[in-house]
């Protein structure tokens, strides 16, 4: 009896990724196997499935040029995201800093391919709309780019956290993304957190400063930063939860940096980056739901870890220190969907 067709594109596409298989695996009950010739004739059969595979390999080569691993080893890694996700130092100093926006890019090609067009542009063969893809495999590529998008935001700030000097673990660095080590995760029963947003010690210090002078004001927060660390952050959030962050004009008030105060609104590349991790991480979950409830899990505890402990209280904390974010309710409302959901 011939593969279904989930698993034909599975083989094709992600040959060489050890969690499809295994999802592709458990879903279906049967073994994944094929050969050469076998892959070529179907993704030649198919234009739109051709399009995806090329794409598909355009990103598990930028990253893994990069030194990235993009693939998880099976399921339960999500639970476990210490043993895949990077450091934020080894972020920081990719010789490539285009890298995974490249891999971005190429993820989209993919869903272009297929026609998804909640995410995709138009595809220029009208009649690839409708190509055949399935729901294992879409899931994959959503979560996959939530991975991506994570990483981007995490780089963006580690760099810019490293102050003027550019370099890390300095008396120059402003704040920094810590990172709980796959070490440490043997002696950590109840995993919470892996990137935490955080001040270093020397500016948490004038920032208490600042909470306690009673003639303080809301921007002298801001006045800290340097423009490149508070466009570090608007990015950064721009590409996690979709929080469209801004700065107002402060003329009278001076950052870091000596420059005045200007507006600030996101620099994302929104041909590149057209929607954000809290978008395809509830994608992946909306399609796990109807095909497979262990995955679900997997993708609740990668929620749980990256969104909730990581994101949100990023988000938390800036508010305090006057960045303002216009659609902050509509950002709530996505993120309380995905807890109730859980």
């Amino acid at each position: 009896m011939p593969p279904t067709k989930a698993i034909e594109i599975a083989v094709i596409k992600f040959r060489n990724h050890p969690l499809v298989l295994l999802v592709m695996a458990s879903i279906f009950g049967i073994t994944v196997f094929a050969g050469c010739s076998n892959r070529d004739e179907r993704s030649e059969s198919n234009p739109a499935l051709q399009e995806a595979d090329t794409a598909l390999n355009r990103a598990q080569t930028a990253m893994q040029g990069a030194g990235i691993d993009l693939q998880f080893s099976d399921i339960g890694t999500l639970g476990h995201l210490g043993t895949i996700l990077p450091s934020p130092l080894k972020l920081g100093t990719l010789e490539d800093q285009a890298v995974i926006q490249e891999a971005i890019r190429a993820m989209y090609e993919v869903l272009d391919a297929i026609g998804q067009q909640q995410v995709a542009r138009a595809p220029a063969n009208p009649a690839q709309a409708d190509s055949e893809i399935s729901k294992s495999d879409l899931m994959l590529v959503h979560l996959h780019l939530v991975y991506l998008y994570v990483l981007d935001a995490v780089r963006i700030v580690t760099i810019q956290g490293w102050g003027t000097d550019g370099e890390p673990d300095t008396n120059d660095d402003f704040y920094r993304i810590s990172f709980l080590e796959e070490a440490a995760l043997e002696v950590v029963e109840a995993l919470e957190e892996i990137y935490v947003f955080e001040l270093t010690e020397r500016v948490e210090a004038i920032f208490d400063t600042i909470e306690a002078d009673p003639n303080s004001r809301p921007e002298d927060y801001l006045a800290q930063f340097s423009e490149s660390q508070r466009q570090a952050i608007i990015d950064a959030l721009l590409l996690l939860l979709g929080a469209e962050v801004k700065i107002s004009t402060f003329p009278s008030l001076i950052g870091s940096d000596g420059k005045p105060i200007t507006e600030q609104i996101n620099s994302v590349n929104r041909e590149i980056c057209r929607q954000d991790a809290l978008f395809h991480l509830q994608a992946a979950l909306d399609i796990a739901k109807d095909i497979a409830p262990d995955f679900e899990d997997a993708i609740d505890e990668f929620n749980e870890i990256v969104v909730e402990a990581f994101a949100e209280d990023f988000l938390d904390q800036i508010v305090e220190w006057d960045f303002e974010i216009p659609n902050d309710q509509e950002v709530r409302r996505r993120l309380d969907k995905l807890i109730t959901e859980r």
